[in-house]
């Protein structure tokens, strides 16, 4: 049903709620919101499409404000649910501990349900074709390996650990490489720092590895060799030239340098930890980025722990104070994205998405556990009530039940996914590792229960 006049949006803002229609002289089309999301393309590749079926480049394209409703057989009728961009839309009152739960639940059977009997899991998938992508990140897919690994050992959950076992074989099978004085995570001829150190997590928490163990030794020294005595990072072991990406393999290799550290008890490795962060919080203050923080946040909280140093809690408290501002929470918002991580007034911190908004929220619930610790009781309460927000915008990007994937084909390969973006169904892996590593921490810390006392 179409309703209003035509109104004008942005694109992102019009995709999925509004009706395109599309003019070439005589001959008009009609795209429905639901097709928008069902085929999962933008306004400007409609009107590509459309130019090049008629093989003219004049095409008037207008868009009108719609109400969408989605019929379902229930008995010898039908039940008729209202939905907003081909979703129906939680309130922030929905966020609760049993909802929570669900979302957690529905992650942790994604991975399961898609990975193959000798532990491969697809790193991205288009629910609107059905089909897994040929290209891979093997850093984003060692983020799944982490999710599993923390899913068996803080929900006791052997499933999930025995798949995260499995997962981590065949990437350490398929990339594990000697580089330099170690072993780095090597793929299509690139050993980012990054890599390694997500690969070192997963080796923390793997079963039976041992801080000893070889693999673990291996990319210890492997981010050791990258590690500068000033703090600095070097980015890459290959090409050991690059030095980019600081705002993000330099937390990643901290917190797992971190973690080393307290399960070793190398206080010579804590010193130089301390030094890197005092470097990088010099190095992020000049140009702050909100990619930075949330790997900084846990790796200074988790060094917090072992030192008791109070600088590092300031640090994490100024860090997530400045990133509470990326949130969008305005009222009027459109209504499924409130609670995302997004300044659209600065593209150069990248587009929305559901892997960021995941990560922000980790780094957060540590902020929130180090200002409990404190006594920071107005910081607590700022910080529960953007953990609140942001898991309703992860549940909003969940595939749930039939009412948001009417358009799937194949819907055990989706079903507990994350969207990309509330306009964007593409699955990606990092995605469903960050939202689940994000719900098992705010659930670890009773977030939500002492929200409400």
């Amino acid at each position: 049903m179409v309703s209003g006049s035509a109104r004008l949006r942005t694109e992102r803002d019009a995709r999925g709620r509004d009706t395109l229609c599309l003019d070439r002289a005589s001959d008009r089309r009609w795209i429905a919101p639901t097709r928008t999301i069902a085929t999962n393309r933008s306004i400007a590749r409609e009107v590509e499409r459309y130019a090049d079926s008629e093989k003219n480049r004049q095409v008037t394209a207008a868009h009108l404000a719609t109400r969408s409703f989605l019929a379902t057989r229930a008995g010898t009728g039908w039940h008729v649910t209202a939905l907003y961009r081909g979703n129906t839309v939680a309130p922030e009152r929905a966020v609760t501990t049993d909802l929570v739960t669900s979302l957690r639940d529905g992650l942790r059977t994604w991975l399961l349900t898609n990975q193959t009997h000798d532990g491969d899991l697809p790193y991205k998938y288009w629910p609107s074709r059905g089909e897994r992508a040929r290209s891979n990140n093997v850093l984003r897919q060692l983020l799944a390996t982490v999710a599993l690994f923390r899913q068996g050992l803080w929900a006791g959950d052997q499933e999930a650990t025995d798949a995260g076992q499995r997962h981590l074989n065949a990437v350490l099978n398929a990339t594990y490489r000697p580089v330099g004085r170690g072993h780095a995570i090597v793929q299509d001829g690139k050993a980012k720092l990054g890599a390694s150190a997500i690969a070192g997590l997963a080796l923390l928490d793997a079963p039976g590895v041992g801080r000893d163990g070889d693999a673990l030794a291996g990319v210890r020294d492997a981010v050791l060799t990258c590690f500068r005595h000033d703090g600095r990072f070097r980015t890459f072991l290959l090409p050991d030239a690059r030095t980019d990406q600081q705002n993000f393999y330099p937390g990643e290799a901290l917190l797992f340098l971190v973690r080393y550290a307290g399960a070793t008890g190398d206080g010579r490795l804590v010193e130089r930890c301390l030094t890197s962060l005092r470097w990088y919080a010099h190095w992020h203050r000049r140009a702050r980025n909100p990619a930075f923080v949330p790997w900084h946040t846990m790796a200074a909280a988790a060094l917090h722990d072992l030192t008791a140093v109070r600088w590092l809690a300031d640090w994490v408290f100024e860090m997530s104070d400045w990133l509470l501002a990326m949130q969008q929470s305005d009222h009027d918002l459109p209504a499924d994205v409130r609670g995302r991580f997004y300044r659209p007034d600065r593209p150069d911190f990248g587009p929305p998405h559901a892997a960021s908004t995941a990560v922000y929220l980790e780094g957060l619930a540590e902020a929130w556990r180090l200002a409990a610790r404190c006594g920071e009781a107005d910081r607590r309460a700022r910080y529960s009530h953007a953990l609140r927000l942001g898991l309703r915008a992860l549940r909003q990007l969940q595939f749930v039940d039939e009412t948001d994937m009417y358009y799937v084909s194949h819907r055990g390969r989706v079903a507990g996914a994350l969207r990309t973006e509330v306009y964007d169904n593409t699955i990606r892996i990092d995605s469903v590792a960050h939202g689940l590593l994000a719900v098992l921490s705010i659930q670890r810390h009773g977030i939500l229960e002492t929200c409400r006392r």
